[in-house]
């Protein structure tokens, strides 16, 4: 996956499709553009690109460790956005 202009964060589209109501779709359907691209681009705001990365971890170990204070509005937000529900309710 292509965040921004620079940063790429590796994932694999089954581990995505599993975790996320939006990548499932996204990704599963062809009516969508990104369904067919090899590195999907994703718009992050520069402020939520490291809990971007951290949903991510969690798909693939399950864990929340990183869970702070300080960016648990923020991971909210984005696993409202993607549909990773379980993630607000660890």
């Amino acid at each position: 996956m292509l965040l921004g202009k620079e940063q790429r964060v590796q994932a694999h589209r089954t581990v995505l499709c599993v975790w996320s109501d939006t990548f499932r779709a996204m990704l599963e359907h062809d009516r969508w553009a990104e369904s067919s691209l090899k590195e999907l681009p994703i718009e992050v705001e520069e402020g939520e690109i490291e809990c971007f990365k951290y949903m991510i971890q969690y798909m693939y170990t399950g864990e929340t460790d990183f869970i702070t204070g300080e960016n648990i509005l923020a991971l909210i937000s984005l696993s409202n956005y993607y549909g990773v529900h379980s993630l607000k309710g660890n």
